[in-house]
């Protein structure tokens, strides 16, 4: 399990830094990435939601204006949410 999440991590944030809209990936070593948008993250957050991913818009924190939080699953999972936040953060 654990050796899943870490080549899943690094998959997920190497597709994660190459969206335009998103501004910075920050390195973990969990099973969650934080990542910042360039884009409203809240309107973001919630078509995520809508669209049934889980994410954690962490951007009323102080200090994390623009960011989210997602948690790492299965290669499925995250396919999932990579495509739903291409589409959320196309159109937001």
């Amino acid at each position: 399990l654990a050796e899943m999440i870490r080549k899943e991590r690094q998959r997920v944030s190497t597709a994660l830094a190459e969206l335009d809209f998103v501004d910075r990936v920050y390195p973990s070593h969990a099973n969650f990435l934080l990542f910042r948008l360039g884009r409203d993250a809240r309107t973001v957050a919630a078509a995520l939601s809508e669209a049934g991913v889980r994410i954690r818009d962490v951007s009323g924190l102080p200090g994390l204006d623009g960011h989210l939080r997602v948690t790492l699953g299965t290669r499925e999972d995250n396919d999932a949410f990579l495509a739903a936040l291409q589409q959320a953060g196309s159109s937001a």
